[in-house]
């Protein structure tokens, strides 16, 4: 009984061992190079039987150079994609809660502090971001972008206005 317990378990190892094995993927993960200060950087996505081919190569990643590739790429069917990387910035960590929990009034006034004080963070971010949308609405105004993507950007700014105004109501009832 005991052997037919061990070959078990021994089959049962084998058996996770090569569908492990099956499973893996050979190809490292793509890694973006830590030392690039731009944040608005052009991908170029190329087609998987081409992907294959990336190391022989050398990739720039300036914006002139992308451009110059993205030009070349164009007649090889390859897609460019603008990406948004965002600078990185030191995490900012919430105050955690200091006083007895067994006291409820006391954890639910700090809970709704912190709510209050998040309500105003959106209310401040929103009006800078709002500017930031209308210049950048204006620009594509002067450049002619299609009549859709207009009427998308102006409910996206109506829409960071409007919850910008419901939030500064809420707070103003909890003021009162």
């Amino acid at each position: 009984m005991k052997r037919y317990y061990i070959g078990l378990m021994l089959s049962g190892v084998i058996l996770c061992t090569l569908i492990i094995w099956l499973n893996h993927d050979p190809q490292p993960p793509v890694t973006l190079p830590q030392n690039v200060n731009a944040t608005n950087r052009t991908i170029i996505v190329e087609p998987a039987s081409e992907a294959l081919h990336l190391a022989d190569k050398q990739v720039e990643h300036t914006p002139a150079a992308a451009k110059a590739q993205s030009n070349d790429t164009d007649a090889n069917n390859i897609d460019a994609i603008d990406v948004y990387v965002p600078p990185i910035a030191e995490p900012t960590h919430t105050p955690a809660y200091q006083g007895d929990l067994n006291d409820y009034e006391q954890y639910q006034a700090f809970g709704e502090a912190q709510e209050r004080k998040l309500k105003q963070q959106y209310i401040d971010a929103a009006a800078d971001k709002v500017k930031r949308l209308e210049a950048l609405l204006a620009r594509g105004r002067a450049e002619g972008i299609s009549k859709e993507e207009l009427t998308f950007a102006q409910q996206k700014i109506a829409g960071i206005k409007a919850m910008s105004e419901e939030l500064r109501l809420e707070l103003e009832d909890h003021t009162q």
